[in-house]
């Protein structure tokens, strides 16, 4: 069985790099980006000591960009993306207290990115890059359950930045099929909770898997 499975991925692999030389051509232009996928946060601290933790949750981003043909291996790409992170909330503890979490926490950010694509002669380009920002993070209803008046429903626009890395396949001359991970970092949040205490909250941080596509005009 897995011999049969390695012969049929291998003649998928084979099949698949057939018309990437074609596509391989089309280098330069505009385009259009879309990706969803996967997003799991650290956990975050306050200045009292309370660690806050988010469950795993979607990501999803668009962006419009342009491609230069930089040399004959590689191409360079700047774009403006729009993205959005959602988590629920889990828990808050400190010592040996754990309170359980309701609401959740959110994040609509503003990127600019820069990228380099590594062209291999094949349908495959691996590619890094690095985004520079603002997120808006906002805390919905994110209470005590059982005690909805201690806890925080606020929002703060803060300075964020992301280091992305991944694969493209050349599906045709102009789609392109991206697989990448994104680290992504936002800077400290300063929230108002619902009792007037305002509280600082770092280490926000969060690791991506997306899978996308992207359209060369």
């Amino acid at each position: 069985m897995k011999k049969a499975l390695a012969i049929c991925l291998s003649i998928l692999f084979v099949c698949c790099l057939a018309p990437s030389a074609e596509a391989a051509e089309k280098d330069q232009g505009l385009y259009l980006s879309i990706g969803a996928g996967y997003s799991m946060p650290t956990t975050q601290n306050d200045q009292y000591n309370w660690a806050l933790k988010l469950n795993n949750g979607p990501v999803a981003k668009g962006s419009v960009g342009y491609s230069f043909k930089a040399s004959s291996v590689l191409n360079l790409r700047t774009e403006f993306e729009i993205s959005y992170r959602r988590y629920a909330a889990e828990s808050a503890s400190r010592g040996s207290t754990t309170n359980d979490l309701e609401g959740n926490v959110s994040y609509l950010s503003g990127m600019v990115n820069g990228l380099c694509d590594f062209k291999t002669g094949t349908g495959f380009t691996p590619f890094i890059g690095i985004g520079l920002g603002m997120s808006q993070v906002t805390w919905s209803e994110v209470v005590e359950k059982g005690n909805p008046t201690n806890g925080f429903d606020d929002s703060s626009n803060v300075f964020a930045y992301q280091v992305m890395g991944g694969v493209g396949y050349a599906l045709t001359d102009s789609l392109t099929l991206d697989f990448e991970y994104r680290y992504f970092h936002a800077s400290d949040v300063d929230l108002i909770s619902k009792t007037g205490t305002k509280k600082t909250w770092d280490n926000d941080t969060n690791h991506s898997f997306l899978i996308g596509l992207r359209y060369l005009f």
